[in-house]
């Protein structure tokens, strides 16, 4: 985090949880994927997207051979990812290495979904027209509470928010 600027994020963070007593908390976290979802939907229209029960369903009928794409940084992969998730700096190389078809589906998440939606822009231009963006992303998928792993794959509870202000969009508690 930048210098200076974890006391704000604590105290933001903090000033929600003691304002959640009430509810309002979920409100307001409804009201901010409300508004988020559609723009990211209108912003990158041109790219398909899946909700988390579509790529639930979808990672349990692949049985493995579905690529997922994490967008985020190193950093926050190496803190919590999907199971099975490559981190794009190891896209090229999972690509040549498992000899993945430019047809095959790929999925890519990032937070929210603004930075996977970018990334599946980009592949469609570099001959990956499969590339579906999981639109709620890790944000989403923890928040119904599915599993998330660790670098050395083990299951943890851990996620990395690497912009204070996204913290509403994640159930905390």
């Amino acid at each position: 985090m930048r210098n200076g600027m974890w006391l704000p994020t604590l105290g933001f963070f903090f000033g929600f949880v003691a304002f959640d007593r009430t509810g309002c908390l979920e409100i307001i976290r409804a009201v901010l994927w409300i508004i988020a979802i559609p723009i990211i939907r209108y912003k990158y229209s041109d790219r398909p997207h899946i909700s988390t029960a579509e790529l639930r369903d979808l990672i349990f009928r692949s049985r493995g051979e579905l690529l997922i794409i994490d967008t985020r940084t190193k950093e926050e992969y190496s803190i919590s990812h999907l199971k099975g998730a490559v981190h794009i700096d190891d896209f090229p190389h999972v690509i040549t290495k498992r000899k993945i078809d430019p047809q095959s589906q790929i999925v890519a998440y990032s937070a929210i979904g603004a930075n996977s939606a970018k990334f599946a822009r980009e592949a469609v231009e570099n001959g990956y027209p499969n590339v579906i963006n999981y639109l709620g992303s890790i944000f989403e998928w923890v928040n119904y509470g599915f599993p998330v792993v660790d670098a050395q794959e083990r299951k943890t509870v851990y996620i990395h928010c690497s912009r204070y202000i996204f913290l509403p969009f994640l159930r905390l508690f």
